[in-house]
């Protein structure tokens, strides 16, 4: 994740995924409802700014959240919900939602990577190149691909803070770089 996340987003999020380590509710349907909640969000700015207004009491704002999501998320997501409604920390949901993705990544060994080519990869491309990114990071990838026609060829990789570029761009600097010092 290129931003930073705040300690109490981290800390909702790993309090989260305990909740899911009884077995009572899977993490991934955990995942797929914070989403929806989210997609509704940002469908409806009246519901986001109600729910994050002062002014309205956090039992009101509770008997809203439980209207508009208890027929469509579980207790213990909609219970969750509640808590970040009395903790004063719904205005924080969208950073709790990518913590609990980095978190839940982390716990099924999962490595998101950003992958940039010059031009579109076909699928076959992107199968093996995936394919040998999992053997050598040893872990499941999430890829991400992108296309950015200033690299010239090649490829640039990022993933858990490092950068891996292979591309025809930055074998034209280092080699400029090497011809200066000269």
């Amino acid at each position: 994740m290129a931003e930073k996340l705040s300690l109490a987003a981290k800390r909702y999020s790993k309090a989260l995924i305990e909740l899911s380590m009884d077995g009572s509710i899977d993490n991934t349907m955990i995942l797929n409802q914070l989403y929806f909640v989210q997609e509704v969000l940002n469908s409806s700015k009246e519901l986001r700014d109600v729910l994050n207004m002062p002014q309205i009491s956090t039992d009101i704002k509770k008997e809203i959240l439980n209207k508009v999501y208890e027929p469509h998320i579980d207790k213990v997501v909609l219970n969750f919900l509640n808590v970040l409604l009395e903790q004063n920390r719904f205005k924080e949901f969208d950073e709790i939602l990518a913590s609990y993705k980095e978190e839940l990544d982390k716990f099924k060994n999962i490595n998101n990577v950003e992958v940039i080519s010059a031009v579109e990869l076909t699928d076959e491309q992107k199968d093996r190149l995936k394919n040998k990114l999992q053997e050598k990071l040893n872990c499941s990838i999430e890829a991400n691909w992108g296309i950015d026609p200033a690299i010239m060829a090649g490829l640039v990789i990022k993933y858990d803070g490092n950068v891996i570029d292979m591309s025809l761009r930055n074998k034209l600097k280092d080699l400029n770089k090497n011809i200066v010092r000269i």
